[in-house]
Parts: structure tokens; sequence; C-alpha cells
């Protein structure tokens, strides 16, 4: 399955969790495929893990606002406040992202990795990737959450 918002294989053993489509990845309707993706296929390269072997999901399954390119605070197009970084989630981010969660809650992966506040604080009550970057936390369904 492919789409802006999802692919892969949800038996696959590790899950890579963003943020959300942006306009290359809604265009093309794969997630991961602009610039970030580029990175991202570089790192999974390096670290020996091929694209095809993983599942890579979206937090939100819209194109986000980050205004002033404030990444502490996260909007959906309307305007709507969905995530920040101080206070986690906003009924509207609980609601917009409930797609992904379950979806998380429904594969196999045995390891997650959230890239990004958002994807972080979905898979485990934390909101500061930088602070756990490269830890093996506890998440959803006992899962090893690595950001």
């Amino acid at each position: 399955m492919s789409s802006a918002f999802e692919e892969g294989d949800p038996s696959s053993p590790i899950v890579l969790v963003g943020e959300a489509p942006s306009h290359s990845e809604i265009r093309e309707a794969r997630p991961f495929v602009g610039p970030a993706g580029q990175l991202l296929d570089r790192l999974l390269h390096s670290a020996q893990i091929a694209r095809v072997t993983t599942y890579i999901l979206n937090v939100f399954d819209n194109q986000i606002v980050k205004k002033n390119q404030d990444a502490s605070k996260i909007y959906s197009q309307e305007g709507t406040l969905l995530w920040s970084s101080s206070k986690g989630f906003t009924e509207a981010g609980i609601i917009n992202s409930a797609g992904c969660r379950e979806r998380l809650e429904a594969c196999e992966a045995n390891v997650i990795v959230p890239l990004g506040g958002p994807a972080l604080h979905l898979c485990v009550d934390v909101r500061s990737p930088m602070k756990w970057r490269g830890s093996i936390l506890k998440g959803i369904q006992g899962r090893k959450v690595v950001p």
C-alpha cells in the first residue's frame, strides 16, 4: 500500500513515523520523497536498511503549517493548532492523529522510529526528540521506540 500518508508493509519489523506529507509527497502519493525523504534514504542506506523493509507512516494525514518556520507549533491548513512542544497534542491534534495511532497499534513492528516531536509524543509521552535521540524507550504496546 502506498499513499502520501503511508507506505510499506505493516508486518515490517521497523516503522518510521514522520510528521505529515508535504507538497512533494501529495503530488507523488508517497511519504518521504522530497528533501527529507532523500536524507532518510541516505541514512537508511548508511545503516544498511532497505527502505522497502520498513513501514512508513505520518502522524498527520494532511499537510501542516509551521508559522514563521517555528517547529514548536504545528497547525492544520485551516489554522487550527494541532500540537505544540510545550503542551503536546490539542483535541484537534488527537483527532487528526488517531489514524496513525491505530495503524501503529495494528502493525507488527518491533521497533518504532519517530522522526520529530509529534511522532515521538504519539509513541511515548515525551515531546523533546533531541533529548532522547538514540535512546531506547518503551512505547506503544511495549515496543521499542528509538527517536
